[in-house]
């Protein structure tokens, strides 16, 4: 016998991870491979792995890291943040790169002291872009953090919740996505990346 779907049932698959990376290697200098996906590529200073999770440099004020992630041109990047010692706005951030063409042109979305936004990196001048939720970063908190990027439209969830928005043309045809840090200021933050995933969407 032959058992028939209800119409008003719709079968669901979730569209396989590019890139999956949960940092459970022990302590590194570089972040190495990722456990699905290719080689991460150290496109500023160096990203460690401390206690199973990515963290910034611990010489300079920038680090960047980047692994080849989009199949297409719209994904959506997810991964867990832990603040600790950010507490100089703009200056002490941690961010999601999706749109990487090199290290003076990408786009990003931030998590800074006071503020959850989309930013432009474009001829290594920096921008704030679109919608921006103010929020103040708690040490210890552990937030979770989306971006979406469909097309020109760019959307920034924080902890499930659609926070920031932001329509930007640029860098649609790079492939590359990742992790940037910056801390500058007073403070030097040991803030801490985990379950990094990409997926097309």
């Amino acid at each position: 016998m032959v058992l028939a779907i209800p119409a008003h049932r719709v079968l669901l698959t979730r569209k396989p991870d590019l890139v999956r990376h949960r940092f459970n290697q022990a302590d590194a200098a570089s972040l190495g491979n990722a456990e699905t996906g290719q080689a991460w590529t150290a496109a500023l200073n160096d990203t460690r792995i401390v206690s199973q999770t990515a963290r910034a440099s611990a010489t300079f004020s920038e680090s960047r890291a980047t692994v080849p992630a989009l199949a297409n041109l719209d994904a959506s990047v997810d991964l867990t943040f832990q603040d600790s010692g950010m507490t100089t706005p703009s200056e002490d951030f941690v961010g999601i790169c999706f749109r990487y063409q090199d290290n003076d042109n990408f786009l990003a979305l931030g998590f800074d002291a006071t503020k959850f936004y989309f930013y432009r990196e474009l001829a290594a001048a920096r921008s704030a872009q679109g919608v921006t939720y103010a929020i103040t970063a708690v040490d210890g908190t552990t937030y979770n953090i989306r971006v979406v990027a469909v097309g020109t439209s760019l959307l920034g969830y924080l902890d499930g919740v659609l926070r920031a928005t932001a329509t930007l043309s640029d860098f649609q045809t790079t492939t590359p996505a990742g992790l940037v840090f910056q801390r500058f200021g007073a403070s030097v933050p040991q803030s801490a990346i985990d379950n990094f995933i990409v997926r097309a969407v």
